[in-house]
């Protein structure tokens, strides 16, 4: 799932479109943790991914494009309770989700961590959130 999101990463920056990358950050109760989780949002509103199984995917969407409209990452919680009806959840059935807008020169960073997968290695994909004057916004 991870390395699709990653591709359409590249074919929207390529394109010069904006969208929105959501990562589950944490997760308890109730949903299931495999594989880690990414959604990407276009500025058109596509959902490529999921962030939760569907469980909550429309909710993230709202939020992803508050973030493509202000270019500015953001840090949310979901309950679980309200977006799983039927099925027996507790108060404690949260999750958090980054939001961020893919960055301008996100393409090489993007391509660079599906070049280590192809060629057997691991990589990881970091964010730096602050609001320090001196560190350029949306890069």
């Amino acid at each position: 799932m991870t390395e699709h999101v990653f591709h359409m990463a590249i074919e929207i920056l390529q394109c010069g479109d904006r969208a929105a990358l959501a990562t589950l950050i944490t997760s308890q109760g109730a949903l299931p943790r495999g594989e880690q989780h990414k959604m990407l949002i276009t500025s058109a509103g596509t959902m490529i991914g999921t962030v939760g199984d569907g469980h909550f995917d429309v909710e993230v969407w709202r939020a992803a494009q508050r973030v493509i409209a202000t270019r500015q990452s953001h840090l949310q919680r979901f309950r679980l309770a309200a977006a799983s009806p039927g099925k027996q959840v507790r108060p404690r059935d949260v999750v958090e989700i980054l939001m961020e807008p893919l960055p301008i020169q996100g393409e090489a960073i993007f391509r660079a961590l599906l070049g280590l997968k192809d060629t057997g290695h691991r990589g990881m994909l970091a964010t730096v959130l602050t609001d320090h004057p001196l560190y350029p916004t949306g890069r």
